[in-house]
């Protein structure tokens, strides 16, 4: 099977948020994907999906964000390119109200 999500239905699909303004579709398909009793063509069509859903870079960063927790999938899924979307997820130091301080005497 060939999956492509058109850029139009990519938005739609990272747009449509749940009650706590997370992306609801995005967490559902994860939901089946966690599933393992699933037909494994199922499974793969939702993990093509997925990967073609975080070619948006806010599809990225949200399918890791809900993905942070559940590291061998988002392994599966993306392998090393997830590092980056999981760097994104840390906070800044420029977020802190008073930044840790890192002293060169360990």
């Amino acid at each position: 099977m060939s999956c492509s999500i058109h850029l139009d239905g990519k938005k739609q699909i990272v747009d449509e948020l749940d009650e706590l303004q997370e992306p609801r579709i995005i967490k559902l398909m994860i939901v089946r994907l966690e599933n393992q009793s699933e037909m494994p063509e199922l499974r793969k069509y939702l993990k093509t999906a997925l990967i073609n859903i975080s070619e948006l870079p806010i599809g990225f960063l949200n399918i890791c964000h809900e993905l942070s927790d559940k590291v061998v999938l988002l392994d599966e899924i993306f392998g090393p390119k997830s590092v980056k979307g999981l760097h994104e997820l840390l906070p800044k130091l420029s977020d802190y109200q008073f930044p840790p301080e890192i002293r060169g005497d360990a």
